[in-house]
């Protein structure tokens, strides 16, 4: 499961910002290798006149996950945001794609009914990831 929260200069229109929440749902599913029914998306346009002409032109995707992400999941994820920006806004209005990934250990969480202090397999992950 992941949490992924894009940030955005207010005013593109309703179509592009639909390809966009498409794109990040495409973007955190492959690059994590996850199933679509854990697909979360959330989208955040802020307002362009308080910020400076680099930050109107960089887009940010935060991705809050659990524990335990491969770095080459994490290239992935950072390739795909790159590539999706640029097929929908374009090469020239994306100076930067900027990535965030926030790993959380914290156990008391549940998935699918499931605490992962209670799955063994997230357990086994998270003490191997401990030890990296």
């Amino acid at each position: 499961m992941a949490m992924v929260t894009a940030f955005l200069p207010k005013g593109y229109p309703q179509s592009i910002k639909n390809k966009f929440i498409a794109a990040l749902g495409d973007v955190e599913c492959i690059g994590l290798e996850m199933d679509r029914q854990y697909e979360h998306v959330y989208l955040h346009e802020f307002d362009g006149d308080h910020c400076d002409e680099a930050m109107k032109k960089t887009k940010y995707l935060v991705i809050y996950t659990g524990a335990g992400k491969k770095l080459s999941a994490k290239e992935r994820l950072a390739e795909l945001f790159r590539q999706k920006c640029d097929e929908i806004f374009g090469p020239e209005d994306t100076l930067y794609a900027s990535l965030v990934v926030e790993e959380h250990t914290n156990w008391m969480i549940s998935c699918e009914g499931e605490m992962r202090c209670e799955d063994s397999a997230a357990v086994a992950a998270q003490l191997a990831y401990q030890e990296d």
